[in-house]
């Protein structure tokens, strides 16, 4: 496997993993934090956030493999894939740990990265995100978005992109869920296909989080259309993770991405 980095601009790099060019940018100094995006979206997600975070704290977004800036790399994105593609990026940058926050897919891949890689976690936290597997009802669901991918991408971004999103945030972020959109339609749909596959495939990660001794918080929208607040306030206690409560829907890093600032600057 050759691994190299090149700066392309000031805090674009790029590393090839298995000679397939991955994307991401490092901005900041101080202890480490990786932002892990999610489902249809990439690195820009955390636009608001991470420079915010930077004014204390190295920050490294990445795109992962067809997101973003990203190649594409395999059918199946497996969390695990996702993960080890993390991890070499943190020994690419001499970084020994950092604190993970993922959004939805991306708190699944930061579960995936505190089974392979522990030692490489200061701290967790999964935001709208679960430790969960897909039930077999939301299985079907992936299996039937599998199929309309192949008959009309387009229709299919849009509706799963305003699925993620409460009435009233649809009303008052019109623009961003719009750009949004334009974004997640540059995503080839053989990489929509190969998130949702590694998605549906994943594990249950739930005593992965429980045996997790390191400090583990979930950031937990109440109005998240997509992962039930109930289940999550379930899980916290389960797995003695701490839980913050935000008045949002599934897209927090958007609605309320303050909140998130805020949160994060009291666990750090």
């Amino acid at each position: 496997m050759a691994i190299f980095a090149n700066e392309l601009q000031y805090n674009q790099m790029i590393f090839h993993y298995h000679n397939t060019p991955i994307h991401y940018q490092k901005q900041g100094r101080g202890s480490a934090i990786v932002l892990l995006h999610g489902f249809l979206e990439s690195s820009t997600m955390w636009n608001e956030i991470a420079p915010r975070m930077s004014k204390k704290n190295t920050v490294i977004t990445i795109d992962f493999p067809g997101f973003g800036q990203s190649d594409p790399l395999a059918e199946t994105f497996s969390m695990e894939l996702l993960a080890s593609i993390t991890s070499e990026i943190l020994n690419l940058e001499k970084i020994q740990s950092a604190l993970l926050i993922g959004h939805s897919m991306g708190g699944y891949v930061g579960l995936a990265f505190a089974a392979l890689f522990p030692e490489k976690i200061k701290k967790l936290i999964l935001l709208n995100s679960s430790p969960r597997k897909d039930s077999e009802e939301r299985k079907g669901n992936r299996n039937r978005a599998l199929a309309i991918i192949d008959k009309n991408k387009d229709a299919f971004v849009n509706m799963a992109i305003s699925n993620l999103f409460t009435n009233e945030e649809r009303l008052h972020h019109t623009k961003a869920i719009q750009a949004l959109k334009r974004e997640a339609l540059q995503i080839s749909g053989a990489a929509i296909k190969a998130a949702i596959i590694g998605m549906r495939d994943r594990t249950d990660t739930t005593a992965i989080l429980k045996s997790f001794d390191g400090e583990k918080y979930i950031i937990s929208g109440r109005l998240d259309p997509i992962i039930p607040h109930n289940d999550i306030v379930a899980i916290s206690k389960e797995t003695q993770t701490s839980l913050h409560t935000i008045e949002s829907g599934h897209m927090s890093w958007l609605t309320n991405w303050n909140d998130i600032v805020r949160i994060v600057s009291l666990l750090k």
